[in-house]
């Protein structure tokens, strides 16, 4: 647009489309700004997108060990419950540790082995093989599904489940006695010959291993050996308690054991009362009114004490045998250097004679102290601290020429002076 009354003018020249100035034209000022609505759905996603993990994590952590006390407790419960012979409390106990941790494989071997115990063998399987679903190594459960299997008469998966567990540890005697026995059941006698052999050769006072060979034996008609094997068995259960012939007595072994979760002692929270003491006078007795360091441990006598090598009044050091706890001073005090500033003791066997020697630091040089069995001192040396090299020098120099004189040596390393 121009002025028409000057020699000058502006004008407003638009970019946008024609249709961009008509939205312009039909917009209502109470409209919502889209970017105010972007910074607020900004600021209400990006902290749910942060915070979401984190409860996720929390919750996993949560299902994954809930009710760890509990757990335990009712693990415990059901362990006293199953060693007392009470089956049906012990499957109760061992269900609801279930329900708190339902993967957790001991929880589901200890289920399995309580239902076994209470003749409920489909479930005891049925517990077993959700470990074997987990662990599939896991020569407990193959057991007990083998002996569940048994107790069911079914032989052929009985011999299947607890030759897998053989296979997987073949040092269990009881896991050889009912493979045996399930072959025998089968009609495989000289399988379980060779099953019960086995046993006998590494643990002969196994009583069921040599019943059950005569037993193979005689319907194999190997009279002799039978024969032997049933009077060893008659042996061995001699004035021995006689247990129940059934079928937990045979299945007893490692795999039946219960499992509890370990847990690490606590220490106490009262803590523990600590009561600090001056026990120096106890120690030392009216000695010590002028002991000092430094200090060396030594063993005089090599007899298994810890004697002391201290300081004692100015420059002067003093042996302290060792009597039941107590320090006594012996023999006379080891002199030194009057108005030395002893700084370090150190112990050791200087000369390889196996007996302790000391030697004592100081500002002036070093001191060594050479004893004899008895604490005394048997010879003493002292070296003098190193002189610096123009020291060395202008002793030497002085040496050579005993008639001069002068204040001082000048050299370049003496401090203070410049050559």
């Amino acid at each position: 647009m121009s002025n028409g009354g000057s020699g000058f003018g502006f004008g407003i020249v638009c970019l946008a489309r024609f249709d961009a100035c008509a939205n312009l034209a039909i917009m209502k000022p109470g409209e919502p700004d889209q970017t105010q609505r972007r910074v607020a759905i900004y600021f209400v996603v990006m902290p749910a997108v942060i915070l979401a993990p984190l409860f996720f994590a929390f919750w996993l952590w949560w299902r994954s060990s809930p009710g760890g006390d509990e757990f335990a407790r009712l693990m415990n419960t059901g362990k006293g419950y199953y060693e007392q012979g009470e089956a049906a409390k012990a499957v109760e106990a061992f269900q609801k540790a279930v329900s708190l941790q339902p993967t957790h494989p001991d929880a589901l071997l200890n289920l399995a082995n309580a239902c076994l115990l209470a003749d409920q063998s489909g479930r005891a399987i049925q517990f077993a093989q959700q470990v074997l679903s987990m662990e599939a190594n896991s020569a407990a459960a193959c057991y007990i599904a083998g002996c569940a299997n048994m107790r069911l008469r079914k032989f052929e998966e009985a011999v299947k489940f607890i030759q897998q567990a053989k296979d997987l540890d073949p040092k269990v005697n009881a896991v050889s006695l009912q493979l045996g026995r399930a072959q025998m059941e089968l009609g495989h006698y000289e399988d379980a010959v060779r099953e019960f052999s086995e046993i006998i050769q590494f643990a002969p006072d196994y009583p069921s291993a040599n019943f059950f060979l005569g037993q193979a034996l005689l319907r194999l008609g190997r009279q002799e050996e039978a024969k032997q094997a049933l009077e060893r068995h008659q042996q061995l259960i001699t004035g021995q308690p006689n247990p129940p012939a059934d079928a937990a007595t045979f299945e007893r072994c490692v795999y039946t054991q219960m499992r509890v979760p370990f847990r690490l002692e606590q220490p106490d929270r009262r803590g523990v009362k600590v009561v600090f003491t001056d026990a120096t006078q106890t120690a030392f007795g009216i000695a010590n009114r002028n002991f000092h360091g430094p200090i060396g441990v030594l063993d005089i006598n090599h007899r298994g004490a810890n004697d002391l090598f201290v300081g004692e009044g100015d420059g002067g050091f003093r042996v302290l045998l060792n009597t039941n706890g107590t320090f006594q001073a012996h023999g006379e005090p080891v002199l030194g250097k009057p108005g030395v500033k002893y700084t370090r003791c150190l112990v050791g066997d200087v000369n390889n004679d196996r007996y302790e020697d000391v030697v004592v630091l100081s500002d002036q040089g070093l001191r060594l102290f050479k004893f004899a069995t008895n604490g005394a001192a048997s010879r003493a040396q002292y070296s003098r601290a190193p002189q610096p090299r123009w020291q060395r020098r202008q002793s030497l120099f002085q040496r050579h020429h005993p008639n001069f004189r002068c204040p001082s040596f000048p050299h370049r390393s003496q401090p203070g002076r410049r050559r």
